[in-house]
């Protein structure tokens, strides 16, 4: 089962593989973070960059799987509540 909810959401079915459109929010948060980023480079030690890059990339890692729990526990739901509502008929 776990191997096939990870087809299918990395498969070309699924929506979420399509190109995003992204709100004005969105791309304004993306402008600022390339212009944070330029700021960083210039202030920090090569060094301090890679921990820093290095400990987004960590975080980034935690926040897909907590985001990949949450859409399989999802998926579980939606699939009890129809099969519970198809056992009640």
């Amino acid at each position: 089962m776990d191997s096939m909810l990870k087809k299918y959401y990395y498969s070309e079915l699924c929506e979420m593989n399509t190109p995003a459109v992204y709100s004005d929010e969105a791309n304004k948060a993306s402008y600022k973070k390339e212009k944070l980023y330029k700021e960083l480079r210039k202030n920090l030690s090569e060094e301090d960059l890679a921990l820093l890059e290095e400990y987004i990339e960590k975080d980034g890692i935690i926040d897909s799987e907590d985001e990949y729990h949450a859409f399989c526990c999802g998926i579980r739901t939606a699939i009890r509540f129809v099969a519970d509502a198809f056992m009640s008929i």
